[in-house]
Order: C-alpha cells, then sequence, then structure tokens
C-alpha cells in the first residue's frame, strides 16, 4: 500500500469530519498515551493543584462552594449505626466508637481532627485537590490504639533516586498490572519513606483506565473564574474611574508642561498673559474635598462632561449564565444551588436541588466505603482483641455497619413529613428511613426516646391520683399507638352514619 493510499483511507473512518481543519474554529489537539496510566503527569497535576488551591483562595463562591459540598455530605458527621443480632453489642460498640471519634488526641495521629471533622477534610480534598490520602496507623500515646494520619497530596511523590527495579508513577510504585503496592512519602533528604497499600486510604475518581492519581474538580474552572476575576477588576477600575470629573477640552490647545487644566487656566489670562481675568477664566482644584469642579473657558473653548456607561447589566448575565455554569458543571452540582436559586420557579428549584442531592449521596457513599468503614472496622476489632470491648455474638457484626448521613435536600419539609407518615401509616415506610432522612438516629431519636418518653408519662400517671378509668382513657388518647400509626378514636366520640351518595359523607348533626 502507497503511502497516499494509507493515508486517504486513515482519514477516512468514522466523525471523519470532525478531524477535519477548518478556518472557522481553533483546532485542538490532545495526544492520547499509548499507557493509560501515563494519562497525568507529575507536572500536570501539580500545575492544577496549585491553580485550584488559588481559587480556593480567592474566591468566595468557591470557597461555599466547596464548603457547602462537605457541609451537605457530611453534616455534623456521618456516624456509626451496627445492626448485628446482638443488640446489647450493638449499643456498647457505637457507644466505644462515638468516644473514640469525638477524640482527636486518639483517633488522629497529629492531635487536630476528630474522625467527623476529618470527614470533612476529605471531602474538601476530593473536591479541590482530586484525592485524599490517609495512612492507618497506631497511636503511640494512646497505648497505641488504632488511629489515621492524614496527608496532603503533595506530600507523596518520586524520592529522589528510585530503588532499582522500581516502577513508580507520581508517587505511586505500582507492579505490572498497574495495581498500587506503595505509596512514597517525600521527605526532606530527598529518599522517600514507602508506606505500605494495605496501610493507605487513597480515594480519588479514575478517569483512564489505569490512572494512578485524581485530577482536581476544578481543573476545568481555572479559566472562567481568571476571566471572571479580570472582569471584576476592570468594571471595579471603570467605576472608580468614572466617580472622577473627565473633560474632553475643545479649542484650547494643550500647554506646554501644564496640560489640560494648566490649558483652561492659560486660557483665563489677560492679554499680557500674567494677569487673570476672574470674570472670563477660573478653575477650582479636583483634588480636596470638594469632591468636584467647575471650569469656564474662553470663547474660544469649550468643555464636555462623560458620562460613565460602566458597569454593565450585561457583565452580570454573561458571568451568572455562561462561566458560572461552566465552574459549577466540574463538580456535578448546579450553579443555582449556590448562585441565584431565587429567580427559579417552585418545579426548577425541586429539580436543581434533586441533582445536588444525588452528589452528596454519592460522594457520601465513597467517603463510608473508602474511609469510614476502614476506619471503625479497625478500631472495634483492636478493641475486641484487647479485650476491652467483649466479642460480639453475631460473627457476621463488621458486615453489618451502616451510617447515619446528614438530612435530606429539601424544600417541601411539610409535603415530604405528610408523605412519610402516610407511607408508615400503610406500612409502605419504616422508622429508620423516616429518622434517616431527617439526620437522626433511628434507635436514639426513635425508639428508645419514644419508650422513654412513654415510661416516663406512665411513671407520672400512676402518681397522679387519677381513678383507673381516667388513666385508662388517658393512656389510650395519649400518642398513636405506635410511631406512624394513625391516633386511636376516643371511645365516647361519636360515629357518623354512612353517606347515601358515594364519596359523600353526611354532615354531624
Amino acid at each position: 500500500m502507497s503511502v497516499a493510499s494509507w493515508w486517504r483511507n486513515w482519514r477516512s473512518g468514522a466523525f471523519a469530519d470532525t478531524l477535519e481543519d477548518s478556518i472557522d474554529r481553533a483546532n485542538v489537539r490532545f495526544f492520547l498515551p499509548q499507557d493509560s496510566s501515563l494519562y497525568l503527569t507529575r507536572w500536570t497535576r501539580r500545575g492544577l493543584n496549585e491553580k485550584a488551591e488559588w481559587l480556593w483562595q480567592n474566591f468566595g463562591v468557591i470557597k461555599e462552594g466547596v464548603a457547602g459540598i462537605a457541609r451537605h455530605t457530611v453534616g455534623k458527621g456521618i456516624s456509626l449505626q451496627i445492626d448485628s443480632d446482638d443488640q446489647e453489642w450493638n449499643q456498647l460498640a457505637e457507644d466505644d466508637f462515638e468516644n473514640y471519634a469525638l477524640t482527636p488526641e486518639r483517633c488522629d495521629l497529629s492531635g487536630r481532627r476528630t474522625f467527623y471533622e476529618a470527614q470533612t477534610t476529605a471531602i474538601e480534598q476530593r473536591i479541590i485537590r482530586g484525592e485524599f490520602f490517609c495512612a492507618k496507623t497506631e497511636n503511640p500515646l494512646w497505648f497505641d490504639e488504632p488511629a489515621f494520619q492524614l496527608y496532603d497530596s503533595e506530600e507523596i511523590g518520586d524520592p529522589a533516586s528510585v530503588p532499582e527495579g522500581v516502577r513508580l508513577l507520581d508517587g505511586v510504585e505500582v507492579n505490572s498490572a498497574t495495581a498500587p503496592l506503595r505509596y512514597w512519602l517525600t521527605t526532606e533528604d530527598g529518599r522517600g519513606t514507602p508506606i505500605e497499600r494495605a496501610r493507605m486510604i487513597h480515594w480519588f475518581k479514575s478517569h483512564a483506565v489505569n490512572q494512578v492519581r485524581g485530577i482536581t474538580d476544578l481543573a476545568q474552572a481555572v479559566n472562567p473564574m481568571v476571566d471572571i476575576h479580570e472582569l471584576k477588576r476592570l468594571t471595579t477600575r471603570s467605576a472608580k474611574a468614572h466617580q472622577l470629573i473627565a473633560l474632553v477640552l475643545k479649542g484650547i490647545a494643550k500647554k506646554k508642561t501644564k496640560g489640560a487644566l494648566g490649558a483652561i487656566e492659560s486660557a483665563g489670562k489677560q492679554d499680557d498673559g500674567v494677569t487673570p481675568d476672574a470674570n472670563t477664566a477660573q478653575l477650582e482644584k479636583l483634588a480636596g474635598g470638594a469632591g468636584a469642579g467647575i471650569a469656564y473657558v474662553g470663547e474660544d473653548g469649550d468643555a464636555k462632561l462623560i458620562s460613565p456607561n460602566s458597569p454593565t447589566p450585561l457583565v452580570e448575565g454573561f458571568i451568572t449564565d455562561l462561566l458560572m455554569r461552566d465552574v459549577c458543571a466540574g463538580w456535578g452540582v448546579p450553579s443555582e444551588f449556590f448562585w441565584n436559586i431565587a429567580k427559579l420557579g417552585g418545579a426548577n428549584t425541586r429539580f436543581v436541588l434533586s441533582r445536588a442531592d444525588l452528589l452528596f449521596q454519592i460522594l457520601a457513599d465513597g467517603l463510608i466505603t473508602r474511609f469510614c468503614t476502614p476506619i471503625a472496622f479497625r478500631y472495634l476489632s483492636a478493641r475486641i482483641t484487647s479485650g476491652k470491648l467483649r466479642a460480639c455474638k453475631d460473627p457476621n457484626w463488621a458486615l453489618k455497619f451502616s451510617w447515619q448521613t446528614p438530612p435530606r435536600v429539601t424544600v417541601d419539609n411539610q409535603r415530604d413529613g405528610k408523605l412519610d407518615i402516610e407511607l408508615m401509616r400503610n406500612g409502605l415506610g419504616n422508622m429508620r428511613g423516616y429518622y434517616n432522612a431527617r439526620g437522626e438516629n433511628y434507635r436514639r431519636q426513635g425508639i428508645r426516646q419514644w419508650i422513654r418518653e412513654w415510661k416516663e408519662f406512665d411513671d407520672e400517671l400512676d402518681r397522679s391520683g387519677l381513678t383507673d378509668e381516667q388513666k385508662k382513657r388517658i393512656r389510650a388518647n395519649w400518642r398513636a399507638g405506635m410511631p406512624g400509626a394513625a391516633p386511636q378514636q376516643q371511645e365516647d366520640e361519636p360515629q357518623k352514619p354512612p353517606s347515601d351518595k358515594p364519596g359523600e359523607e353526611k354532615d354531624d348533626e
């Protein structure tokens, strides 16, 4: 086959028109590497992280966007619930882990964060840096209990001298299948310290098949945010400049070394060029506290004010409807969730919130699987092994973890609450789903609290001195017989007679 024939056949495949060069648009190129593990270089990843960090430090909308995603994903903290067959052990284990999670000196090797604060850090790192690193270690200050140690993304990198036979990809040692073996922690001497894969939690989203490091979710937001930054500076500068009086002078030549104001002043001189003529020209200084200036010129001169036309109302629409949408699309939350949601109608608002809520659920599931469950299992296993927590009678307790997430995002609290109650009354819902959707523990705020209040009410009723008949009536109508059930009807309440027509009822007489 000739070169010309090969070239003609190569360019005539599917989507050939898309690849054709044109003078009507810019020609973009991206060379896909044969080895997808080389999709992202250290130089590219670090450069993107530097720009993403600059965005977070300089833009309130970026800072609130990241904080808002973390806030709705984690809330006050994703807490542990254990559903093993050993009910007593479930309570003991949950309370033990809760005490551990709320003590930063125990759970965090650096002593800086509680377990729940580390969850927020994980979400923020996952969005800004594209990845989250956490090493599973032991705390020597607390009897070598299991602990975690968080690492910045830039702390993982290649050592100055790579050991022979080791394949390193941006600080990650991999085997022939590109599976991570060890993570190399950078040190001052350049030698690096390896951390085994089994002791490192690395949470990121892989775009390329064999990609080993994460890409910031703000990568495509850099250029639009730089445009917004420049537009804001130019608009602000223009608005400030137009607060001063700008003059266009006609018919008055500029005097050497005097400028425009000197020209006005000179135009008000008498014929000798020295004596000022107060009747024909005066000049009040523009500087000072007066805030304005009045220029009087002769018959051969004219002064015209420049009216301001900036900032234009088109700037906000350009920023909001084009640039900000592109920025927010990168992290998966519609821009209206953080910007101008008041302009949306009810249906549009619900759609925006549903999309945002889905992202929060996906991030929460990833955080639970990658970080929360390994930390909780490791700690409880160590407590059982050391004898500080009795063994669970259910051998499969480690497979029965569940996690309480924050309340779901909604604008219809009243409607959703009524719907949940109706579902429970008809046997289609349960207390766990009802309380979990509101960010509460169904055992503590639901079943247990319901029983506590009933017992306190019953004990107080016994001490009230009422008759047995009175106590019976009060107990029957104090609240529903069970959570979610319809209230019981009083025995002495008259029943409504049946209706003569379908769908209608007779009025009470």
